[in-house]
């Protein structure tokens, strides 16, 4: 958001709804990461696509400027990019928290024709620190598909879950990430 995106807001009496969102869309997830703040696993149920879908539209229907999905890992989901299409279409923004292990070239692609506006990818540290926390080999994988969505012309942001076992690397993991 510029300046004068920002002080228009400030000037605004008052907004009837939040103007960004992150839904936490599923609890299934592919990792079970030391730091983990929502209680995902593998064993969690995806959620019904109609009901989620109801969701969705009362989301649309209250002038939400944009949603983040997120988890679990919400590429387990297999109507992600049905939701994606369907907030973009409407105007609402959208972008995806992932832990990357399931970004390879055609689940990009899916994305990219479903116009997702965001790719964010968990880098919790360097290569030791993350995978201390996610899971062996998992930070790899991670710098991988920053790359893939990078090169797909999505715009990539790096998301680092600050705890006490990784505050130190902020930095190093600042620089990593600049260099993906």
């Amino acid at each position: 958001m510029n300046t004068t995106e920002h002080i228009t807001l400030q000037k605004l009496p008052y907004l009837k709804s939040p103007l960004t969102i992150f839904w936490e869309v599923s609890s299934k997830c592919n990792l079970n990461c030391l730091h983990c703040y929502t209680n995902s696993s593998k064993i969690q149920a995806i959620p019904a696509r109609d009901s989620i879908l109801k969701i969705l539209a009362q989301i649309i229907e209250a002038d939400i400027l944009a949603i983040g999905f997120g988890g679990g890992e919400p590429l387990l989901l297999p109507y992600i990019y049905d939701l994606i299409c369907i907030a973009e279409g409407n105007g609402v923004k959208t972008s995806i928290s992932t832990n990357g292990l399931l970004v390879n070239e055609k689940t990009v692609k899916k994305l990219v024709q479903s116009n997702l506006s965001i790719a964010q990818i968990s880098i919790d540290g360097p290569k030791k620190n993350h995978d201390q926390l996610r899971g062996k080999d998992v930070f790899k994988k991670a710098i991988q598909c920053f790359r893939i969505f990078k090169d797909a012309g999505i715009e990539t942001r790096a998301a680092m879950t600050v705890t006490k076992l990784n505050y130190m690397y902020i930095k190093e993991t600042s620089d990593i990430c600049f260099k993906a």
